[in-house]
Parts: structure tokens; sequence; C-alpha cells
């Protein structure tokens, strides 16, 4: 009797908080504007819950219940009715959103799992409260209620071999990312696979059909058992459980772009630090890195100063000012030393004046680049925020379209190389390349050929594989 009512207790303290988060969140979606990439197939999980509550109910209560309309059969119908029209509605504008937008962010997808749960979730309340509500009503056969759980059943099968084909390399939609805690949703998935599995073989009690029982509870044993050792290794290496996911966006290349920056400096000191004006072969090489970092430099401020930071100062006036007027400085010190190595390559130059140039980068180009990246730093702390906190998500979509435009094909060949192979983590280069083509689709094949005609075959592939088209 206790132990009843402390499971009681628990289901009616976790129905009332699911159903009353369903309610609010439902509000939210009445209340609020938003666009298509703000739908989330998470937001199943609402009407799963509800289905988990329709189905537990019958269960709890079966000693309880005296009739078709009693409080309990009420009650499971009530989580019931709204749990099975939102699944269809949620999962009419998830599926259109997956098919029609790019799916940049791999940890998002975990969330698609929920297509697995939902019928299976809901086929299994559907059916504890068809053979309940039987039992008193002569017109309600078992039979209908075996009917309506194996078709629910099967569409979660179905979305199962649907998964594991796009999982395939030839597809490779899921399982990209690294292990997150996002990889549960998919255990969550296959755990209902499984109990649906188990009811099916003991309504259908055939011998032949018990493989699918043990096949999909084999799976699920394997799918948790090593996402719980993930999750244990990740809990004491500290990573993955209690750190908070890095949030990303259409302007986020801005950011990579610094990375690349930062890259480049220490090659550039390096070989500046070195340099001898005797040593022709290390004067071209030297002479064609700052060309690269120099065009990446003015391009990037050409972008800030036109686009980005002018957006940012019709928010909050002048608030870049002190930025602008650092491109500006800076250009004419580009510009200065840019005539220094033409000296240095020069072959009709005197040696004295070779030497002239040379003690002068090495004595200017130092101090800038220290003074380079506290800028850097100044822009992410003081700037970036109001991308992230204050534009709408269309509105940087736009801003990474007009930076992409205002620069030449001719710069793009060395814009983009120049952030692919400048940034330390291969991470980093595929979320660049999502993040042009999140916002310029159209233009992926474009992207594509520039990385493909600039980075080495090892680089390449693994790029290749983690971008496979612009919806990737």
């Amino acid at each position: 009797m206790i132990h009843q009512m402390l499971l009681g207790a628990f289901f009616l303290a976790a129905a009332i908080v699911h159903t009353a988060l369903t309610i609010m969140k439902g509000g939210e979606w009445l209340g609020r504007r938003l666009e298509l990439e703000h739908v989330h197939a998470t937001w199943i999980v609402l009407p799963v819950g509800l289905a988990v509550a329709s189905f537990c109910l019958p269960v709890l209560y079966s000693r309880d219940i005296d009739g078709p309309l009693d409080d309990v059969i009420l009650a499971a119908r009530f989580f019931y009715g709204f749990a099975s029209l939102m699944w269809v509605a949620l999962f009419t504008i998830t599926f259109f959103k997956v098919v029609t937008t790019h799916n940049s962010d791999d940890r998002i997808r975990h969330s698609l799992s929920t297509w697995i749960a939902a019928p299976c979730v809901i086929g299994m309340a559907d059916y504890f409260i068809c053979r309940t509500t039987s039992a008193y009503d002569m017109a309600i056969s078992i039979e209908q209620c075996k009917g309506s759980f194996v078709q629910n059943y099967f569409i979660g099968i179905m979305f199962f071999f649907i998964f594991v084909w796009a999982s395939m390399p030839q597809i490779n939609f899921f399982g990209r990312d690294k292990f997150n805690m996002n990889y549960w949703t998919e255990c969550f998935a296959l755990d209902t696979l499984a109990a649906s599995s188990a009811i099916f073989h003991l309504i259908v009690d055939d011998n032949e059909k018990a493989g699918f029982f043990f096949v999909f509870l084999t799976i699920a044993v394997i799918a948790n058992i090593v996402a719980f050792m993930h999750t244990l290794a990740s809990m004491i290496r500290r990573r993955s459980v209690f750190t908070p996911e890095v949030k990303w966006g259409p302007l986020s290349f801005m950011k990579l772009t610094h990375e690349a920056f930062r890259g480049a400096i220490p090659k550039l000191s390096d070989a500046l630090a070195t340099l001898e004006a005797s040593d022709e072969l290390a004067i071209k090489e030297f002479a064609a890195l700052f060309s690269q970092f120099s065009i990446v430099h003015e391009e990037h401020a050409k972008a800030e100063d036109k686009v980005i930071f002018k957006t940012f100062n019709d928010y909050f006036k002048d608030h870049a000012k002190k930025w602008n007027d650092d491109h500006s400085e800076d250009h004419e010190k580009m510009m200065k030393w840019h005539a220094s190595i033409n000296v240095l390559l020069g072959p009709d130059k005197h040696e004295s004046a070779k030497a002239e140039a040379l003690r002068n980068l090495k004595a200017e180009l130092p101090v800038f680049f220290e003074h380079f990246l506290e800028h850097m730093r100044g822009e992410e702390d003081n700037l970036q925020p109001i991308g992230r906190k204050h534009l709408p998500l269309e509105v940087t979509k736009q801003i990474s379209r007009d930076v992409f435009h205002l620069s030449t094909a001719e710069v793009l060949e060395v814009i983009l190389p120049f952030v692919v192979n400048n940034v330390p983590r291969q991470q980093q280069r595929v979320r660049y390349l999502k993040c042009l083509c999140w916002s310029l689709p159209e233009r992926a094949q474009q992207i594509g050929a520039i990385v493909y005609r600039n980075v080495d075959a090892v680089m390449w592939e693994r790029i290749r594989v983690e971008i496979r088209s612009h919806r990737a």
C-alpha cells in the first residue's frame, strides 16, 4: 500500500510539472514570432511525456478502475488526446525543417530520435487505455487494441531503419560528432522501441516474431552501456557533462577568422625572427606569408567597418568607433610594411637600404602583433556579444551574405584557405565552412571548390567527410 502511494505521489508530481511545461511552451509558441530555424525536434519530448503519463495511469491504478468512464481512464485520455495531436503536428513541421534546411550543428540531429520514441510511446499508451476500457465496454475488441498498437510500433521500426541508413558512410547524417549528452536521446528512443517490442512479443505470441524483441533489447542495452561508460569517463575528465555547450551561428565565422590570425601570427613571428637580408628564398617565403596575412586583415577590417560594425553602431551608436579607428591606423601601417618588404625583394636596392628595411620590420611588426591580439580580444569582449544577444537570426545571416559578397572571387581564394589552414583544430575548420554554408547554401559549391584548390589531400578528405553537401 505504501509502495503504491509513493508511486502515485511521484507520478502525480511529474505529471503536473510536465503538463504545466507543455501549457507554458504551447503559449510561448503562440505568443512569440518564431522562424523555421527555431523549430527543434526536442519539442516532441512534450507529447512523448504526456503519452508516458497516459499509459502509466491504467498500469498504476488498474485495480481502482470500475468502468470505461472511470476517472483514471478519463485522465489517461486527457493526456493521450493532446499527445497524439501534437505528435503529428510537430513531426510534420520538424520533418519539413530537416528536409529543407542545413542541419549544420551535428548536436541537434540527435533530437530527431524522438521520431522513434513518439509513435512507440503513443502506441503503448493507446494499447493500455484500449485494453483497460475493453474489459468494461463490449463494443471494444481486444483485437482492435492490438491492431492500433502494432501500427504505431511498425512506424517506430521504420524510422529506426531510416536512421540506420542515414548513419551509413554514403549519407553520414548521424553519429559524426564526439560523445556528448545528446546521445542519451538515442538511448531513450531505443529503450522505447525495446519496450514496444516486448509488448508486441506478448500480444502476438509467436516465437518466430520474438526476434524483434531480442534484437531491439540487445541494441538498447548495448547503447545504454556505451553511453553510460562515456558519461562516466566524461565526468572523471570533467568534460561534456557539466560543461555548457558552445553556441555558434552564422556570424561565428568572424570569430574563427580571429583564431586563424592567432594561428598565423606565430608563423610570421618565427619567419621574421630568422630573416636575413641576404637570404632571398627566406625573404620570398616571408613576403608570401605577410601578403596573405595583410590581404585577409584588410578584407576582415573592411567587412567589419562596412557591414558588421555598421550594424552594431546602428543598434548602439558609436559603440564600435574605437575599433573602426584602429582599422584606419593599421591600414596605414600595412602599406608602410609592404613598402619595406618590396625593398627587401628589390634586386637593385642597396644593401644598406635592405638592412634598414629589415630592422624596421623586426622592430615594428612584433609590437603590431601584440596590438592586434589585444584588438581582437577587445572586439570579442565588447562587440561580439551584440551579435549573439541583440541581432535576430535573419539579420546575422544577411550580414554573413553581405560580407561574403564584399570580397572578389580572387580575394576569396586567399581568405578561405588562410582561415582553413591556420585555425588549429579540425572542428574549427568544419565549423567555419558550415557557418558560410548556413547563410550561403547557394554558394556551397564555390566555397568547396576554393577549399579543394588550396588545401592538401589529407585535409580535403577530412573536411569532405564532414561536409558532404550544402545541407551538411
